[in-house]
């Protein structure tokens, strides 16, 4: 996955208590494909979340020779990062998480039954 970021990345703050992470070139399309435009300066909705999604980002423009990236001090803020950090890699992007964050969400998930949570996103799909 090394070489999606050849060009840079993009960090932000995301949904769950985690830092996102994108290639470069794929931010504003990643944004599109989750929220639908968040344009409208009228709607006081998009014009939050905008902030909050813009406020928090962070370009980096290589990853270090062992394949690194630097978080910034705000996003290890808000991402709860002390020392280790948990990676994710999702479909089209890297989620980094704090691992006691990330193993609370397996338990509550573990605790609901996890295909109990597959069935309603499928049912809601259908």
């Amino acid at each position: 996955m090394r070489w999606a970021f050849a060009q840079g990345l993009v960090m932000c703050a995301w949904l769950d208590p985690c830092v996102l992470v994108v290639p470069r070139d794929q931010m504003e399309q990643k944004i599109a494909q989750v929220f639908g435009s968040v344009e409208n300066v009228l709607d006081d909705n998009q014009r939050k979340l905008r902030r909050y999604l813009y406020s928090s980002m962070a370009e980096q423009e290589t990853l270090d020779k062992q394949g690194r990236i630097l978080i910034p001090s705000l996003l290890r803020q808000r991402g709860g990062f002390e020392g280790k950090v948990s990676v994710i890699g999702s479909v089209d992007c890297i989620e980094l998480w704090n691992p006691q964050r990330l193993d609370a969400l397996i338990d509550e998930m573990d605790e609901e039954g996890v295909s109990n949570i597959g069935k309603r996103i499928v049912e809601r799909e259908h």
